[in-house]
C-alpha cells in the first residue's frame, strides 16, 4: 500500500515536467556519457576508449524514449529535466572570475511502477561500474553552452533532499570542455 501511494506521487512528479517543457522551460539537452578503457584528460581527444551517450529524458510514462509530438516548434519533442545554473549571479566589480560552472538538474524522479506504466530515472547509472577504468559525465547542449558538442560536466553529487524518496537531483561541476 505505501509503496503504491509512493510510486504515484513519483508518477506526479514525473507528469508535471511535460507542462514546464510545453512552456519551453526546459531548453537544454542532456546525455549521459560513459567513457570506457582508457582515461581521458580533459580537453584529451582520440582513439582512446569508447564513447557511449544515452539521452536523459524525463516524463517517460508515453513513452520509453520520452518523446511526444506535441509543443513549441523550437524543441525536439523530447523532454528535458529541468536544468539550471547555480554560479549564475556573479556581483559585479567583486573581482570575482568564475572559475567553474556549477549547474544542478532537479528533479529526476526515483523509478516507478503504477498501474503498468513504468517511469524514472535510477540513480545507479551515474555512477561507474564495477570496471575501473571508466569515467561517467554528463554532456549539456542549449543556450550558452559549446554550440556543436555542448558542455560536459562531472557529476559532483547525487543530491537527496530532506529524506525525500520521490525525486533526486544531479549537482554538477564543469570538466572546462568537452571530451
Amino acid at each position: 500500500m505505501v509503496a503504491d501511494v509512493i510510486n504515484a506521487y513519483r508518477y506526479a512528479e514525473d507528469a508535471c515536467q511535460i507542462s514546464s517543457y510545453l512552456l519551453g522551460n526546459a531548453p537544454y539537452s542532456i546525455y549521459l556519457v560513459n567513457i570506457t578503457g582508457a582515461q581521458r584528460s580533459v580537453g584529451q581527444s582520440g582513439g582512446l576508449g569508447s564513447r557511449t551517450t544515452t539521452r536523459i529524458v524525463v516524463a517517460n510514462m508515453f513513452g520509453a524514449d520520452g518523446y511526444i509530438t506535441t509543443g513549441p516548434p523550437e524543441l525536439d519533442g523530447y523532454i528535458n529535466p529541468p536544468v539550471r545554473d547555480l554560479k549564475g549571479d556573479i556581483p559585479l566589480l567583486s573581482g570575482q572570475a568564475q572559475a567553474e560552472m556549477e549547474w544542478l538538474i532537479s528533479p529526476l524522479v526515483f523509478p516507478y511502477s503504477l498501474n503498468g506504466t513504468n517511469g524514472g530515472i535510477d540513480p545507479a547509472i551515474f555512477y561507474p561500474t564495477s570496471s575501473t577504468n571508466a569515467q561517467i559525465l554528463i554532456n549539456i547542449k542549449g543556450p550558452g553552452m559549446n554550440v556543436a558538442n555542448g558542455q560536459d560536466f562531472k557529476i559532483e553529487e547525487v543530491v537527496l533532499t530532506n529524506g525525500n524518496n520521490i525525486w533526486y537531483s544531479l549537482r554538477l561541476i564543469s570538466t572546462g570542455g568537452t571530451v
